[in-house]
């Protein structure tokens, strides 16, 4: 399986080369997406999710192993500019 959206990318960081991997695209780190649907607006939560979510904004991990580790947003994708 080749790295993707949405899931904990262990062996790539921000600062990395970006040559020389087999994928579509690697997303650093961890990426994202709100599932949450509303019958109204069913990409409302991920969209909502993309346009908070700043550059330098902090980030603290709510469950799982690693509840209660700290990190910065250091990317977004162009989602959040389509609406």
């Amino acid at each position: 399986m080749l790295p993707g959206v949405g899931g904990i990318t262990y062996n790539v960081r921000v600062g990395d080369l970006a040559s020389g991997w087999e994928a579509d695209h690697v997303e650093p780190g961890v990426s994202l997406e709100n599932k949450e649907k509303d019958e109204r607006f069913p990409q409302g939560a991920n969209i909502a999710l993309n346009v908070l979510s700043c550059v330098g904004n902090k980030a603290v991990v709510a469950t799982g192993d690693a509840k209660g580790d700290k990190g910065v947003i250091t990317g977004n994708t162009e989602e959040s500019n389509m609406y």
